[in-house]
């Protein structure tokens, strides 16, 4: 009679973290060619792993709202919740869902990407 696997909570919770971080390796690399050999690499690995600490710190739970987290700090740059006033702000703010403060990320980094486009068209460096 063989026995089934158990694996604890914790493990379960890993592989799924694992997982989605190798979800979001495939997002990332497949919309920005540099990013594969940057995430092939274990700094790299290391990098989006602490941006998923981060999301989760802020209080992000969802793999929608954590991926929108790391898809910001990839195009935005890691320290971006820093960086920029307003995202701390978004962030920080206890009266936000969690999901609201995804949306609210995404709406301003959209917001200031548009406004970085119209500038470079009206030719301001």
């Amino acid at each position: 009679m063989a026995t089934g696997l158990t694996l604890s909570d914790r493990q379960v919770e890993t592989l799924a973290v694992e997982g989605f971080l190798r979800k979001m390796i495939r997002i990332l690399t497949q919309s920005d060619p540099k990013a594969g050999p940057v995430l092939d690499a274990a700094e790299g690995q290391q990098t989006l792993r602490q941006q998923y600490e981060r999301a989760r710190g802020y209080g992000l739970e969802t793999e929608r709202d954590l991926g929108r987290y790391i898809v910001t700090a990839w195009t935005m740059g890691i320290d971006f919740d820093r960086r920029f006033p307003a995202m701390s702000q978004i962030l920080n703010d206890p009266a936000l869902t969690p999901t609201d403060k995804a949306d609210a990320v995404e709406r301003t980094a959209l917001t200031l990407f548009a406004l970085l486009a119209d500038d470079r068209k009206d030719g301001t460096p």
